[in-house]
């Protein structure tokens, strides 16, 4: 696949635009620059042949419907309940075992997410398959088994979100591989299961839960591992995101620095981020701006001020990123898991821009 580098912004920077490392940048992009997320997940499919499957699913704000769309769909949108969406995917499935991670661990835990990864998941496994589900909901579950999910809490159900499903066939060494992509960028497990026969193959132990992981052997970051035909994961620990520029720490930009810098995946994105809180995000830059609006299928367009998603769009080439990493400057210093979709290319987009 070749990819084409944007050209520099050459945007004068507006007053109020936000600067990074003492630089001005460009304003984000305007309501009509929305994303063509629908478009380019319509236009993606797996190899023929390949054991992994991916789901997608956006919720919007003040809702429990979802929207969809499945490896196996032909391209087009399904709607259903986000309970009923994710009880259908992780339970009465047989896991052995699975643990789930966030940086807000749910109200009653013992453990805090506060100086772990800002990274949120369930990763479940049995003998012949490995189920990770990728998604952006703070506080959430609060436990889990394999016949009883609990449903999102309330603070999940008030912003749009975003979910990503991984079915991946337990072979080789997968499962490893997935556990250090987790390991790697520090997450905060805090419940789980893990039996004492599987405890070899997973660094989770059900008496460490809210303690950081150990790294026995040495991992680089970011790390870029192949989960199958067109499908990647991108990790990064806390010790990537600062630098020194001209005598200056500067905060690096992942979308900007890290993302579109990596092959395959260079270019210009177009990125759906929180960016409500506290710490300035990052604004337009050479290779990215921030999506300003959003229009689901068949739905009224919402600001993304009201959408704790995380999801990203190429604007040339079929590649799409699920995962939780806000384009903020909190979040260069910490681990970050964002999933890299380009989950094949072999039909054309066909959908309308959401």
């Amino acid at each position: 696949m070749v990819q084409q580098e944007a050209s520099q912004s050459t945007e004068p920077a507006a007053s109020g635009s936000r600067s990074r490392g003492g630089e001005a940048l460009a304003p984000d992009s305007s309501p009509g620059e929305v994303s063509r997320l629908a478009g380019q997940l319509q236009g993606l499919a797996l190899a023929e042949g390949t054991a992994a499957g991916w789901c997608v699913a956006l919720k919007p704000p003040k809702s429990v419907q979802l929207v969809v769309l499945d490896c196996a769909a032909g391209g087009q949108w399904a709607e259903t309940t986000v309970d009923a969406w994710l009880q259908r995917l992780l339970l009465n499935q047989g896991w052995t075992g699975w643990v789930c991670y966030n940086d807000e661990t749910p109200e009653g835990s013992a453990a805090s997410g506060t100086k772990f990864a800002h990274a949120k998941g369930i990763l479940a496994w049995r003998k012949d398959r490995i189920g990770w589900l990728i998604h952006s909901v703070p506080a959430w579950p609060a436990a889990m088994s394999n016949e009883c999910l609990p449903p999102l809490v309330a603070s999940g159900q008030r912003c749009g979100q975003s979910f990503l499903f991984l079915s991946l066939p337990r072979a080789g060494n997968m499962l490893r591989r997935v556990c250090d992509q987790i390991r790697l960028m520090d997450a905060c497990c805090y419940t789980g299961r893990v039996r004492p026969d599987e405890e070899a193959d997973v660094p989770f132990r059900e008496d460490r839960w809210g303690e950081h992981l150990t790294r026995t052997y040495k991992l680089q970051a970011p790390s870029l591992v192949p989960l199958g035909p067109g499908v990647w994961h991108l990790a990064k620990d806390a010790v990537w995101g600062k630098t020194w520029v001209n005598g200056r720490p500067t905060d690096l930009d992942f979308y900007e620095d890290g993302l579109a810098r990596t092959p395959p995946f260079e270019g210009f994105w177009h990125v759906q981020s929180w960016l409500n809180g506290n710490c300035p995000p990052f604004g337009r830059t050479q290779h990215c701006d921030n999506i300003l609006q959003i229009r689901l299928p068949d739905g009224r367009p919402y600001e993304t001020a009201k959408d704790h998603a995380k999801w990203a769009v190429h604007r040339d080439q079929p590649l799409v990123l699920v995962g939780d990493l806000n384009r903020t400057q909190t979040c260069a210093v910490l681990g970050l898991l964002p999933f890299l979709g380009a989950v094949g290319c072999s039909k054309p987009s066909v959908a309308a821009a959401v």
